[in-house]
């Protein structure tokens, strides 16, 4: 087999890794940060979400925007800048807000997230029970807000045929299940509920370390604080990077570096439409464990999801595009109050850390993966966006298929880097 550098050290970049290192090839890690999962991955929602993995562009989402102009705890947030790159963008999101579009990409985002799940699961009993990551194999719950909520969630499940994988229940029915939600439950916070049964959370950046352990175990090259800064290429083939630690050679690389792939796409012509959406998480240190959901949650109301992670509960959500790199406080301040407000005493609400960080999201939500036309043997896993942990293993294991020259698991032209941008159809 070949030797192939991954560029890129967040969840997507160590399960392309760990893919290529299975399927028989020499592999090396080149991560610019100091730390693996340091960046997007560092604190995400911890959801591997597959009965809630629909894009986010939706009929309603335009006229919601604006309702939610000015509010610090608005789900989704604009900022224009005069950037042809960012309204480009923009034009092509709206078009995915068709409802065509969305359910043509939800069915794409579902097939691939059960596809990824089984990958994940896979690999889980490869490495053992001792192979943990804060993990819970207790499903999703979503908590509907009100009436048309509940009709939107019950048309979902019903339309792309996953009635066998959730649970419906009222209110009273859930805190039956679940005391930890009697306080919200008698605050009358939700009117409804669905439960995701099959789906599952855990510690991303947690699972990447790990599982990075366990490469360099078994051979593979782990090079961090290593910035690729161009690709190296003879007869229109790569043939290496080069980066602030020297020159790297190389038969075949990935670039699986989130954002930054953008940028490096460039050097060799190929414009991404890849948008960094920036995005909070809070994470406080559990003090009455009877006051923690048994499973992962999503507020629909607020679009924030919340997560039990081994000792700590999270809450994570919003989409910010084009904010800068710093943390508003008023947001992750609405976050950590939606937290106590659905959970009170459940944690130390006054020690929350807050994180914020971006990620790399195409306007119709489908992640790049395959192979760049301009130059052989440089190859795409990015734009995950918000399903990066949700999609990673499905998207490691296709590429690496795609590369082995076998037939996929799934269809790869939704995912290819020439298309439209636009699910459905027109």
């Amino acid at each position: 087999m070949s030797k192939v550098i991954i560029i890129g050290g967040g969840i997507i970049g160590v399960t392309s890794a760990w893919a290529l290192l299975n399927d028989g090839h020499d592999v090396t890690l080149l991560e610019a940060g100091k730390d693996i999962a340091g960046q997007t991955s560092y604190a995400n929602g911890g959801q591997i979400a597959v009965s809630d993995s629909a894009p986010w562009a939706a009929p309603s989402v335009p006229f919601k925007v604006l309702r939610w102009l000015g509010r610090k705890d608005a789900p989704f947030r604009l900022r224009p800048r005069l950037d042809p790159a960012q309204w480009r963008w923009l034009y092509l999101f709206l078009l995915n807000c068709r409802g065509e579009a969305l359910s043509a990409g939800t069915a794409r985002n579902l097939n691939l997230a059960t596809y990824s799940l089984e990958r994940l699961q896979q690999t889980r009993s490869t490495l053992g029970n001792d192979f943990t990551y804060d993990d819970s194999q207790s499903g999703i719950v979503r908590l509907i807000g009100n009436q048309k909520e509940a009709d939107a969630a019950r048309d979902y499940f019903a339309t792309h045929h996953i009635d066998d994988k959730k649970i419906w229940m009222a209110p009273d029915d859930l805190a039956a299940q679940d005391p930890a939600f009697a306080s919200a439950v008698e605050k009358k916070l939700f009117t409804g509920a669905v439960m995701g049964v099959a789906d599952e959370s855990g510690d991303a950046r947690l699972f990447a370390l790990r599982l990075v352990e366990e490469m360099k175990n078994r051979g593979v090259e782990i090079r961090m604080d290593c910035h690729v800064t161009d690709f190296i290429s003879q007869n229109g083939c790569v043939t290496g990077v080069m980066t602030s630690q020297g020159d790297f050679t190389a038969e075949r690389v990935v670039l699986s570096s989130g954002i930054a792939s953008r940028g490096l796409a460039k050097k060799i012509g190929i414009s991404i439409p890849v948008l960094p959406i920036k995005g909070y998480s809070v994470t406080v240190p559990i003090i009455d464990e009877s006051l923690v959901p048994i499973s992962s949650c999503t507020d629909l109301k607020h679009r924030l999801v919340i997560s039990r992670l081994g000792k700590r509960l999270r809450v994570a959500g919003f989409a910010e595009i084009g904010g800068d790199a710093s943390c508003d406080a008023g947001r992750a301040l609405a976050a950590r109050n939606r937290l106590e407000e659905l959970f009170p005493g459940a944690a130390d609400y006054q020690r929350g850390e807050s994180w914020t960080g971006f990620r790399p999201m195409t306007p119709d939500g489908a992640p790049i993966i395959g192979e760049a036309e301009s130059l052989k043997n440089l190859w795409f896993n990015t734009g995950h966006g918000t399903l990066g942990w949700t999609l990673s293993h499905g998207t490691a294991q296709l590429l690496t298929d795609m590369m082995a020259g076998r037939q996929t698991a799934l269809d790869m032209t939704p995912y290819k880097i020439k298309r439209s941008y636009v699910s459905g159809r027109l």
